[in-house]
């Protein structure tokens, strides 16, 4: 009996739209798939389960979708479990429901950078062969080095996917919707239908999928800010960067985030937004220099010449901007701390220090200068401490003056004179 290739395309489907379906016919076509399944998730683990549209409305939109095309089919294998689904057991699964077939587990290029932070991802490249295309613009050259890296620690089978490079995202669609831009041709006809038939990313929906008149959920108030009274879930947040740092990044992170807990405790902050705000600090820096600035361009941040010529200084404040809109948070001091936490500021907020100075001290930090004798001084005496980093970053920018943000420069010029004029009472 001939094997059957059977392609698995996962996802919350929130909405399904038109380069998931572009992605599955030219994985179907390039390796020959008998059929695709179309499997939406019911609680992946690196989202937060309540900005999840019902399961019946993304089972709709999806069914919409591919019902025109005989060789995708949908599959509510992941839908119907209850609690978190994991990859790994819905392939545990799927080989024990059809024993003599071999699976492709289609995915984004960008989520390459991410499976092996999923859960038993050895499991995952054992039970199947991935298949990855390029829809969210990954350079080449990453692209290829990342596939050779899993491949070399996980033995798997990789393949990319040729197919244009389109830049669309469900994320993208519901924020679209939300601010009333229009949101045709991103998703299937039937599909585009449905959302405005039920106000889907505007209204409240009930689990049918029936529209409600009263509760209004996915306004664009709730979506890009979350309400005035509800903190972001940290565990999502982790979750999420976890998908999206590589492992060195968000190892710092989570050294940013405890450090600036433990500094707030000491100081009288709130250890929880102090948290919060150290997890989030580096969100935007998984993009590169040309992401950073086009989507400072897009989203009208603005840039000044030291970043120009510097880039990667961007990624504060876009990672301030991300924190509202992406990570739904809406206290201006979080917010604040993040934008600040590379360039500093005269004046700064006890938050802002505890961040600036977290990001400094982390026990993964091993290159600054005077690094333990500024670790034991963070927690004697902040100010001075923020006056010492000063000193030490306008030192090392001074050997390239070129790259100096007026903002830095205003900092240190702040904090030197504070220091000198502690000294001169003494």
């Amino acid at each position: 009996m001939q094997e059957e290739k059977i392609g698995i395309m996962g996802g919350t489907f929130d909405p399904i739209h038109l380069a998931h379906l572009m992605l599955a016919e030219q994985a179907r076509i390039q390796f020959d798939l008998n059929q695709v399944f179309f499997m939406p998730s019911s609680q992946p683990p690196h989202k937060d389960n309540r900005r999840i549209s019902p399961a019946q409305c993304r089972k709709e939109m999806v069914l919409r979708a591919i019902k025109d095309n005989p060789d995708f089919s949908y599959s509510d294998l992941e839908l119907c479990r209850t609690g978190v689904t994991y990859t790994s057991d819905t392939l545990e699964e799927l080989h024990k429901r059809y024993p003599n077939t071999k699976f492709y587990f289609i995915m984004g290029a960008d989520s390459l950078f991410a499976v092996d932070a999923w859960h038993q991802p050895e499991q995952i490249f054992r039970m199947t062969t991935v298949l990855a295309g390029n829809r969210l613009g990954v350079p080449e050259e990453k692209l290829q080095r990342q596939v050779e890296n899993l491949k070399e620690r996980f033995g798997g089978k990789i393949y990319l996917v040729d197919m244009p490079d389109v830049a669309i995202s469900s994320s993208e669609i519901r924020e679209r919707y939300a601010n009333g831009r229009s949101i045709r041709y991103y998703v299937p006809q039937e599909v585009y239908e449905y959302i405005e038939e039920c106000s889907l990313y505007r209204r409240g929906i009930s689990e049918t999928g029936n529209v409600s008149k009263t509760e209004n959920v996915f306004t664009e108030k709730e979506m890009s800010a979350g309400g005035e009274n509800v903190k972001p879930d940290r565990m999502v947040i982790k979750e999420k960067l976890r998908h999206k740092l590589g492992i060195g990044r968000f190892e710092h992170t989570i050294g940013v985030a405890y450090t600036a807990a433990c500094l707030a405790m000491r100081y009288g902050c709130n250890a929880e937004d102090a948290e919060l705000a150290g997890l989030l600090h580096d969100c935007a820096k998984q993009y590169d220099n040309e992401t950073l600035m086009s989507k400072c361009l897009k989203y009208g941040i603005p840039v000044s010449e030291a970043e120009r010529k510097n880039p990667s200084l961007l990624h504060a404040k876009l990672g301030a901007y991300l924190a509202k809109r992406k990570y739904d948070v809406n206290d201006t001091s979080i917010l604040d701390a993040i934008r600040y936490h590379t360039t500093g500021r005269p004046a700064m907020t006890l938050m802002e220090k505890i961040i600036y100075v977290a990001d400094y001290v982390e026990p993964r930090r091993f290159k600054a200068p005077n690094l333990e004798k500024i670790r034991r001084l963070a927690f004697l005496d902040l100010d001075r401490t923020v006056c010492e980093i000063m000193s030490d970053t306008l030192e090392y920018l001074k050997k390239m003056p070129e790259n100096i943000d007026k903002t830095t420069l205003e900092a240190c010029v702040y904090y030197q004179k504070l220091k000198k004029e502690e000294r001169d009472s003494i």
